[in-house]
């Protein structure tokens, strides 16, 4: 079925605990589903870098559906820590839609082998480099929103990745619900911008316009950062 027009406002309570915003999370990723339309999705093109992108976006997306089955079992540390994957998914596939030079794209088009392993990893950017490099040649605002998503989140999740400070004191503090809420809400705010990225690859019209307006819908789930930008 067709995705309806975004409602004004949700229908949803403006703050929700953590069980509702597992439930919102769910429907914001079936809405975005019903956009995408799976089961006939094409690619504008079938460009190496285009396909590359897809792949890493398909990537953020599991991440994404991963990071909510480890907060409704309990697992808050892994899901944290998976955040951070989930962002630099994102990155890597406007990145590489966008900015990827072609020993990239070869890089990571190589056959699986050690030597393919250590040469990517020696020519390919960090997270913080592709980032300034779709400074100038990325969509709009894309720079501005990565980069704000950068320096708001980065810090804490590589604590938990590290096994630092964050980590290691809540396991003895115990976590507070209101700390995940804020996660799911920066995952979501991720999920949302994969997947328009997943439809602006697509090139159609009728897939990239009712995705660009679905935020407004889903507001009560995402963050004031990707708010305000609906």
């Amino acid at each position: 079925m067709p995705m309806s027009s975004p409602e004004p406002s949700p229908s949803y309570p403006r703050t929700l605990d953590l069980k509702g915003m597992l439930r919102r999370s769910v429907e914001l990723d079936l809405a975005a589903l019903d956009i995408l339309r799976p089961e006939s999705y094409e690619l504008h093109e079938e460009a190496l870098d285009t396909v590359l992108s897809f792949s890493a976006g398909e990537l953020g997306i599991q991440h994404a559906r991963a990071i909510r089955t480890l907060v409704a079992e309990g697992f808050d540390p892994s899901a944290a820590s998976l955040l951070r994957l989930q962002f630099e998914a994102l990155v890597r596939s406007i990145w590489l839609a966008w900015a990827a030079e072609e020993k990239h794209l070869l890089a990571l088009d190589a056959e699986v082998s050690l030597d393919a392993e250590l040469a990517a990893g020696k020519a390919l950017p960090g997270v913080t480099s592709m980032i300034k490099a779709l400074r100038d040649v990325g969509p709009s605002g894309c720079f501005e929103m990565l980069d704000g998503f950068r320096a708001m989140i980065l810090p804490t999740l590589n604590s938990f990745v590290h096994s630092g400070f964050h980590p290691l004191k809540l396991r003895s503090a115990g976590y507070d619900e209101n700390l995940m809420i804020r996660f799911l809400k920066d995952s979501n705010a991720i999920f949302t911008m994969t997947a328009m990225q997943l439809a602006a690859l697509t090139g159609d019209p009728e897939i990239i316009s009712p995705m660009s307006k679905i935020q407004p819908h889903f507001a009560d789930c995402l963050p004031p950062l990707l708010r305000s930008s609906a």
